[in-house]
C-alpha cells in the first residue's frame, strides 16, 4: 500500500469516529431524558424503586460535584 492510501484510510477513520461521537452524544442525551422520566414516575407513585426483567431500579440521591474554576 502507498502512503496516500494510508492517509486516505486514516481520514476515513477519523470521520467515522466523529460521526460515532455525534450519535453517541444524542444517545446519552436520550438516556438522561429517559432516566428523568423514570425518576418522575417513581416520585409520583412514592416508590423507592422497581424491578423490570430481572433488574432492580432504585432511586438514589447524591450530591453533584461542581467543576473547579480556573
Amino acid at each position: 500500500m502507498s502512503v496516500q492510501s494510508y492517509l486516505d484510510e486514516m481520514e476515513e477513520i477519523k470521520q467515522e469516529i466523529k460521526n460515532n461521537n455525534i450519535k453517541n452524544k444524542a444517545l446519552r442525551e436520550r438516556i438522561r431524558e429517559l432516566e428523568g422520566n423514570i425518576q418522575n414516575y417513581l416520585n409520583s407513585k412514592n416508590q423507592p424503586g422497581l424491578k423490570y426483567k430481572g433488574k432492580a431500579i432504585i432511586l438514589e440521591t447524591g450530591e453533584k460535584h461542581l467543576k473547579k474554576k480556573k
